[in-house]
């Protein structure tokens, strides 16, 4: 069954069926967009091959065919220029799935090595198409340890990410990597067996304004390690602590700096069984949707302009006011995503 994907351009209707992606696309997880002309999407792997599509405007979605072989389902994208994104996914063994696009042709990615530290002395698959970039040194020796979320961000408008995050890891054991535009490395994780944090499901960066370039933050959440409680944690510019335990597992997270001082005063999480958690600057308060849907994804133009997707079709939009079911059925929808005006006239996609 093919994949679906559908455009909201301000005129109060969701434009779109499977007309807009190739043929026998299988599920897609995430999207991605740059601009109106220019955007990613991942999903279920396909015949062995990796599943990326990249947005050729006015109308489809274009398959690539990335000289990687590997059939892992790639669970999140980042598209951080014309020349550059990232995509991660399901682990290959103890290796990560962390791609990188290298601009140009849209089918030029590459896979970014990981080295196991104390792990079986097995030689790892051999890939013609790794990344020219250092070997990611981990501790973990484990059989999986999946990426579930990733987001960069280009800071001195070189069109190269110089901060990344990518989350992921176990039921009992959270992972975030960290890039500084180098190279890839573990994170600093200030958490401790207290906190009982599990798997990430997804991750932040808040663009720092102009006049705040030193004042980054960034967000990411995810479950507990043996309960359906939901973990959100805060990244300082320094270190990852916990930041709060919420009632429901959370699979999705977006964040606003409305005082461009590059620290979240508002935000929203969204989760499992229609709640949705929101951030005033200070600290996170639960609201329910109004149905029992799981919710996968959430983007927002600003305060009063929020959308939501997930579960069998569900699609709701708050207007600063209170949430809205748009649909409650269909095709479950895994990922939203946002232009506003400065990129685009405002559009939408699921």
């Amino acid at each position: 069954e093919n994949a679906n994907a559908l455009q909201w351009n301000k005129t109060g209707k969701l434009a779109g069926t499977a007309s807009y992606v190739p043929n026998n696309t299988p599920d897609l997880f995430d999207i991605s967009l740059l601009n109106y002309a220019d955007g990613w999407a991942v999903g279920k792997n396909k015949g062995g091959q990796l599943t990326i599509l990249r947005w050729v405007a006015p109308n489809r979605w274009q398959d690539t065919h990335p000289r990687i072989k590997l059939n892992k389902q790639l669970f999140s994208v980042a598209s951080v220029s014309s020349r550059q994104a990232w995509a991660v996914g399901q682990a290959d063994g103890k290796h990560y799935t962390l791609l990188m696009w290298q601009g140009g042709d849209h089918n030029n990615w590459c896979l970014v090595k990981t080295n196991v530290r104390n792990a079986e002395k097995t030689k790892p698959k051999q890939h013609s198409r790794y990344c020219r970039l250092p070997a990611i040194n981990t501790a973990f020796n484990q059989s999986r340890f999946d990426l579930h979320g990733i987001d960069a961000i280009d800071i001195n408008g070189n069109g190269y990410s110089n901060l990344a995050f990518a989350v992921g890891g176990s039921r009992i054991k959270p992972i975030i990597i960290q890039f500084d535009g180098k190279r890839w490395r573990e994170a600093n994780l200030r958490i401790t067996q207290s906190d009982q944090i599990g798997r990430l499901n997804d991750v932040f960066i808040i663009p720092p304004a102009k006049d705040h370039l030193h004042s980054i933050e960034a967000w990411a959440v995810g479950k507990h390690q043996t309960n359906k409680k939901g973990k959100i944690l805060r990244w300082n510019g320094r270190a990852w602590r916990k930041h709060a335990t919420v009632r429901h597992i959370l699979r999705n997270i977006h964040m606003l700096d409305l005082n461009g001082d590059g620290r979240a005063d508002m935000g929203w999480a969204v989760g499992d069984n229609g709640y949705i958690y929101h951030y005033n600057g200070k600290q996170w308060t639960e609201n329910y949707i109004g149905i029992k849907r799981d919710l996968y994804s959430i983007t927002a133009f600003n305060q009063n302009d929020v959308w939501v997707v997930g579960q069998k079709g569900l699609k709701a939009h708050w207007n600063g006011k209170q949430w809205q079911i748009i649909a409650d059925s269909g095709k479950t929808l895994y990922a939203a995503d946002s232009m506003g005006p400065k990129h685009s006239p405002m559009t939408s996609w699921y």
